[in-house]
């Protein structure tokens, strides 16, 4: 849309300064017609064709601006497509990481709760070991140092 319009827009400069020309020259023309003398005739025939030059690099002018203005508008274009695809891209990494986060977050509660079980068996292995020991381990005990 908005290429669209700037594509109008100069395009309207364009044709204004291409209608601009041909009356400039007209003017001066007439402008001519009315002068007698010879050196006089030749000056503004000069002055003329600096116009007529200066009308062309106008046009000129206005053209590359439209290029330029034109390039502008597709380089801003594929920057904006690049930022949309960069933040698809971060959306795409925040959710796996929000994924993996939730995974290792209901290994870490299993973890804890294996960690539970095996706090309550080794306490019962030992309770189990207190009760269970004789005099035969006193006398391992003896020798042993």
């Amino acid at each position: 849309m908005i290429a669209k319009q700037i594509h109008i827009y100069f395009k309207h400069k364009v044709i204004r300064a291409k209608y601009w020309a041909p009356i400039l020259i007209l003017i001066v023309f007439t402008i001519q017609l009315h002068a007698q003398d010879k050196k006089e005739l030749e000056i503004k025939r000069k002055q003329t064709q600096k116009e007529i030059e200066y009308t062309n690099s106008l046009i000129k002018k206005t053209r590359l601006e439209k290029k330029n203005s034109m390039n502008q508008l597709l380089v801003l274009n594929k920057k904006i497509s690049a930022r949309e695809e960069l933040i698809n891209n971060m959306q795409s990494e925040i959710a796996y990481l929000d994924n993996r986060i939730n995974i290792l977050n209901i290994k870490l509660d299993s973890l804890e709760k294996d960690l539970i079980q095996l706090k309550h068996a080794y306490a019962q292995m030992i309770v189990f070991a207190y009760k269970t020991r004789s005099a035969y381990d006193k006398l391992i005990f003896v020798l042993s140092a």
